[in-house]
């Protein structure tokens, strides 16, 4: 008859409090969810199309996600001027 092993987490002796001092703070996934989908639009010059590709979303879920973050179109428009001024680059 196997024996059965039970395992605590976190192990016993292991003291939590120091281990959470030395770590970042944690982003919520919303927080990263959001940072990475400005990212995407950063990267392709605000061209929401092109983001929901990337993403592998549709062009109405970003809009919604767009939407539920606070970032309207007009964000998407600045993520877009702000690259283009960075890169040197004449803004329309």
């Amino acid at each position: 008859m196997a024996e059965s092993h039970t395992r605590s987490y976190p192990p016993s002796g292991f003291d939590r409090k120091p281990f959470m001092d030395r770590i970042a703070p944690i982003s919520t996934l919303q927080e990263v969810e959001r940072e990475h989908i400005l990212d995407v639009l950063e990267h392709v010059h605000g061209n929401r199309t092109q983001a929901a590709r990337v993403l592998g979303v549709s062009r109405e879920t970003l809009r919604q996600r767009l939407r539920q973050y606070g970032d309207d179109r007009e964000t998407a428009t600045e993520v877009a001027r702000k690259q283009t001024n960075a890169s040197g680059g004449a803004v329309k």
